[in-house]
């Protein structure tokens, strides 16, 4: 299987509303390596883990955000560049 690893960086009010233990959760479920932070921009993930583990964190935070007041994710990883969605 491939490993894939990524730097997220979560723009916005991310802090005080429980991101970083849904993170941390989101992870964990898909035994995933890497950490977590709070940053002035909002919230820094760094995560590494099979390429289908990987898709289904962003996947998840995706959607568990959905509605929230997150202007965007930089998403920057060893096989892609960064970039805003």
């Amino acid at each position: 299987m491939k490993r894939k690893r990524f730097k997220i960086v979560v723009e916005g009010r991310a802090q005080g509303v429980g991101f970083r233990p849904t993170a941390y959760r989101y992870a964990t479920e898909r035994n995933l390596t890497g950490w977590v932070s709070s940053a002035s921009s909002g919230v820094v993930i760094e995560i590494e883990g099979d390429e289908s583990q990987t898709g289904s964190f962003i996947h998840a935070l995706e959607y568990h955000n959905r509605g929230a007041s997150h202007p965007g994710y930089a998403f920057g990883g060893t096989d892609s560049p960064h970039l805003l969605i």
